[in-house]
C-alpha cells in the first residue's frame, strides 16, 4: 500500500506482484503487463481447470519457460519432466522473471495434457489460452519439485488438490457437463 498525489489530491494505491494481479483479472479476460505475454504465458487466459492427470506423460509435449530469477531452472525441470516420460523442451527464460506461482498454459484441445503437467508440478495453476499452441509450463519462484503424476480416464483430483468446484462430482464432470470453475483465490491485502 502506498500513497501518491494525483493532481494535488492524496490517493492510496494498492501494489500487487504482476502474477498475483493476473490471478485476479485473468478469469475476467483481463491482461496484466509484465506478468506474461502471449508467447510464454496466458495473455487472454481463460478460467483455471481443476487439477488431476488425464493423459499419459508419454502423450504430452510441453514447452518449459523459466519465469523466475532462479538460474537454470527451465533446464533442470525439462530434465526432470523428461525422466517422468514427458516430451519436454527447454525454451529458456519467460519474458518476465517475476512469476511466483508456476502455471500451465494450454491451447485448444490440450486440457487433458495440461492437467497432466499440472499434476506433475505441485502448486501450479492451469489456464486456457486460445492463442497458445500446445502446452506451456512457466516456472515460478515457488517451484519445488516434479512428481510422477497419476493417470486417470476422467477428470480426477490429486491428493493435495482442492475440493471439486460447485456442480461437479468428486470424480470431476457430472453426466458430461462440467460445472462452473471457482475463480482463483485473491491475494491477501493488508492496510
Amino acid at each position: 500500500m502506498g500513497d501518491i498525489r494525483l493532481h494535488g489530491t492524496r490517493a492510496s494505491v494498492q501494489f500487487y506482484q504482476p502474477d498475483d494481479l493476473l490471478r485476479i483479472v485473468s478469469p475476467l479476460g483481463g491482461r496484466v503487463e509484465g506478468a506474461s505475454s502471449s508467447g510464454d504465458a496466458g495473455a487472454g487466459a481463460g478460467p483455471a481447470l481443476a487439477p488431476g492427470a488425464t493423459a499419459a506423460p508419454s502423450q504430452v509435449r510441453v514447452t518449459v519457460y523459466n519465469g523466475s530469477s532462479r538460474s537454470g531452472l527451465a533446464s533442470q525441470v525439462t530434465g526432470a519432466l523428461t525422466s517422468k516420460g514427458f516430451h519436454a523442451r527447454n525454451a529458456g527464460n519467460a519474458s518476465a522473471l517475476t512469476h511466483v506461482t508456476s502455471r500451465v498454459i494450454y491451447g485448444p484441445g490440450q486440457d487433458a495434457e495440461a492437467r497432466t503437467v499440472a499434476a506433475a508440478v505441485p502448486g501450479s495453476s492451469v489456464l486456457a489460452d486460445s492463442s497458445v499452441t500446445g502446452v506451456q509450463l512457466v516456472l515460478g519462484s515457488g517451484f519445488t519439485e516434479v512428481v510422477t503424476p497419476s493417470v486417470s480416464s476422467s477428470v480426477g483430483t490429486s491428493g493435495a488438490a482442492p475440493a471439486p468446484a460447485a456442480g461437479t462430482a468428486a470424480g470431476g464432470a457430472t453426466a458430461g457437463v462440467q460445472g462452473p470453475t471457482a475463480p482463483p483465490e485473491a491475494p491477501t491485502c493488508t492496510y
